[in-house]
């Protein structure tokens, strides 16, 4: 494991931002994410202002981890190393490649940015044609370090998809799961009574179904911290 992902590994949580304004939100947002002991954060280039956040928190704050999500492009790659990120997350976000085309995607990227190996590589692919855990694979044979997945189906790679191949693939891709693929599942199940998606909001802890918490997208931090309460 490389001592960026060992340390965002002990730090455990990544906070991904976006910031339209980074002269009067950056240096102060860095600040608090460090006094609050998340030391790190992933600046998304969903606006343009993305370069100049990385690069003043990066300067500001030269301890703190940054790095660079929803990368598109050649130039972004180049843009987000310039600044000072320390991870680069290129992305497939319509999520129509397959596993040959997001290798070559990546390929290209490297031969394009000379700057990339200096970075740790991340890889973020959407599920739209049901190819993420096989294009994000084939992204980690290439150098890739850091895979964007979630535990609750949605449109992106799955962990414990991810986790079944690297189980069985690790050798011959070169990786390490240290996954523990049973406490996994139940953490799984848990996710999913939360946030099962056929309730709606007004069924949240309503007294009448006393089978489990259910949240969806729709409910506010009040719902979520009724669930927390009972949960425990």
């Amino acid at each position: 494991m490389s001592d960026i992902n060992k340390r965002i590994s002990e730090i455990g949580v990544v906070p991904v931002i976006k910031l339209n304004n980074p002269e009067r939100d950056a240096e102060p947002l860095a600040k608090a994410l460090c006094a609050g002991g998340l030391p790190v954060a992933e600046v998304t280039f969903r606006t343009a202002a993305a370069e100049e956040a990385i690069r003043i928190m990066a300067s500001e704050f030269p301890d703190m981890l940054i790095g660079a999500g929803t990368v598109l492009t050649t130039a972004q790659v180049d843009e987000a190393v310039a600044a000072g990120a320390k991870t680069v997350t290129l992305c497939d976000t319509a999520g129509t490649m397959l596993p040959a085309e997001f290798a070559e995607f990546i390929k290209n990227q490297y031969e394009a940015s000379p700057s990339l190996k200096t970075v740790a590589l991340g890889v973020a692919c959407a599920n739209s044609i049901y190819m993420a855990e096989a294009c994000a694979i084939s992204a980690v044979s290439l150098g890739a370090s850091q895979i964007s997945a979630a535990a609750y189906p949605i449109n992106t790679a799955s962990i414990a998809g991810l986790a079944r191949i690297l189980a069985q693939k690790s050798d011959s891709i070169g990786a390490v799961c240290g996954i523990r693929t049973t406490i996994l599942s139940r953490i799984i199940e848990r996710i999913e009574a939360i946030c099962h998606s056929t309730k709606n909001s007004s069924s949240v802890l309503s007294g009448d179904d006393d089978s489990g918490v259910f949240l969806t997208s729709h409910d506010d931090i009040s719902a979520v911290s009724q669930a927390a309460s009972k949960l425990g």
